[in-house]
């Protein structure tokens, strides 16, 4: 059975092809942008550099360039063939230090938490509160004319929904008020002795800050029998 720490330090060996720490920056030739696609030492060269370069330089930053700095040029000064033994072995831990860096950034990307002002199109729901005093509720005499609520502090828009009891929605409308008025259609869904649902939602913009319990409707039966009589 292959070994798989050795796998991996086989991959991270620089070869004749591999492009030069000194070259990072440079526009890359054809060769090398052919090679950058099969080659795990340079990609994570690469991702290395680019991380660098386009992150903002702190204080703390820059001195620690400024430490490297000054180290490199005093090795410099040693052998050749230790010079070259060292910079294999940097290049190796730079490149094991950038594969780290980007699986992790992948990972938290994958599984952080939505924040709110996300990039992404999508409709926020605040929901801190619920929308108390909803009117009328339970049997009524006859179908309600109008429906009220309380107000939502912040509130800008309430959407009112009526639905049957498998909340298929047969009617909604939006209004700026606590209270609205249902048209012919909607008091029509009023049969006698079938209940319906009705919700109302408290909106800021495309925000959601608050929705209401359920309510259950029902124009009674003895109603309308009385008022066949």
């Amino acid at each position: 059975m292959s070994d798989p720490r050795q796998e991996w330090h086989q991959a991270l060996e620089p070869t004749p092809e591999c492009i030069s720490i000194e070259r990072l920056g440079d526009e890359r030739t054809a060769a090398e942008r052919e090679h950058l696609a099969t080659c795990p030492r340079c990609q994570a060269e690469v991702a290395l550099f680019d991380g660098f370069r386009g992150d903002p330089v702190s204080a703390h930053e820059l001195r620690d360039g400024e430490w490297i700095a000054s180290e490199l040029r005093r090795r410099a000064e040693v052998p050749s063939n230790v010079k070259a033994f060292r910079t294999r072995r940097f290049s190796g831990l730079a490149a094991a230090a950038a594969a780290v860096i980007v699986f992790g950034t992948a990972y938290w990307m994958e599984n952080r938490e939505p924040s709110i002002g996300t990039a992404i199109p999508t409709e926020q729901v605040y929901r801190s509160t619920r929308i108390e005093g909803l009117t009328p509720s339970g049997d009524l005499p006859e179908a309600p004319r109008t429906l009220q609520w309380t107000a939502v502090s912040g509130a800008s828009t309430y959407t009112v929904e009526l639905s049957s009891v498998d909340k298929t929605v047969l009617w909604s409308a939006d209004t700026a008020g606590t209270s609205i008025n249902l048209p012919a259609a909607a008091m029509a869904q009023f049969a006698p002795g079938k209940a319906l649902l009705w919700k109302v939602t408290a909106r800021r913009g495309t925000n959601i800050l608050a929705t209401s319990d359920i309510q259950r409707l029902r124009v009674a039966l003895q109603s309308t029998r009385r008022s066949q009589s």
